[in-house]
């Protein structure tokens, strides 16, 4: 079976009868913002069973709702997917403001400030890259996201995981550091984004 489908659309492939569907196939580069979507929302599904559980309850509602229609059942399903995600983008850009609100160098901080930092670390890197690609950033999330990235716990969390953090994305972290003029903080970066 041959099933030809363009980048960022579904490919459903009907059996013998219209109400019979036995392959549903996602197409999706993987440096396409849907791709990450899906990577983070299998994440959440995956680490977070009251999510989990929600989404199975809306599908199984959605499911006898609309049991003959397609289109809505897809469209709930995505509407409830995206206000996760969007409420997953919304935490984690009020952990970076949180984190990069601090006054001073990131050596040698208050123990408080180290609330938002591991917090920021319960969440995958792909998903911190993703709201910082996706969401225009306020000046201390873009100081909290260069202070997580050039921080001891995320290289102990995560060891060589500045890697994943794309190339464009480290020269603003840097940029954003060498505007600061703190060599604390100039320092740090330079070991991190190098």
């Amino acid at each position: 079976m041959e099933v030809k489908v363009k980048e960022g659309s579904n490919a459903d492939h009907q059996e013998s009868s219209p109400d019979v569907r036995t392959i549903h196939l996602h197409v999706v580069t993987k440096d396409n913002i849907q791709w990450n979507d899906y990577i983070l929302f299998r994440d959440t599904l995956r680490n977070d069973a009251e999510v989990r559980m929600k989404y199975g309850d809306f599908k199984r509602k959605l499911a006898s709702k609309f049991p003959r229609d397609r289109e809505s059942y897809t469209s709930g399903k995505n509407e409830f997917i995206q206000g996760i995600l969007r409420e997953k983008d919304e935490q984690i850009k009020a952990l970076l403001s949180w984190f990069g609100s601090g006054a001073g160098p990131w050596s040698g901080f208050p123990s408080y400030e180290s609330a938002a930092e591991e917090l920021l670390l319960d969440y995958e890197i792909v998903e911190i890259v993703d709201v910082l690609k996706t969401h225009k950033l306020t000046p201390e999330q873009t100081e909290g996201a260069a202070r997580l990235f050039s921080g001891w716990s995320f290289r102990r969390k995560y060891p060589g995981g500045i890697r994943s953090v794309p190339d464009d994305l480290r020269e603003v972290l840097m940029n954003h550091v060498n505007i600061s003029g703190d060599k604390d903080k100039l320092e740090r970066a330079k070991r991190a984004f190098k």
